[in-house]
């Protein structure tokens, strides 16, 4: 993922070239939370950016590595019920 971040930023016109980081802040049962960091001129071209960086992740992620991304389901019973289905884990 850090390669492919780096990939994106030097790819992209608003990457100011300051900054391009990735963080590890969180670990669950069945998601890992990742921080991207990565830097522009002005606060309209981060926020550009960062959604740009998000967008081509999650297409990377889902094209190379799908299992890698949560899965959950659920069934929906009588009105107002719902339930979870598997372990989040799309088995």
């Amino acid at each position: 993922m850090r390669v492919k971040l780096e990939e994106i930023a030097q790819a992209s016109a608003l990457w100011d070239r300051k900054v391009v980081n990735m963080q590890v802040t969180d670990f669950k049962n069945d998601t890992m939370e990742v921080r991207m960091l990565i830097s522009a001129g002005t606060a309209g071209r981060v926020f550009d950016i960062r959604c740009e960086v998000r967008e081509k992740m999650i297409a990377w992620l889902q094209e190379e590595y799908p299992h890698a991304l949560p899965r959950r389901r659920a069934e929906v019973g009588p009105v107002g019920e719902v339930r979870m289905a598997g372990n989040g884990t799309g088995l």
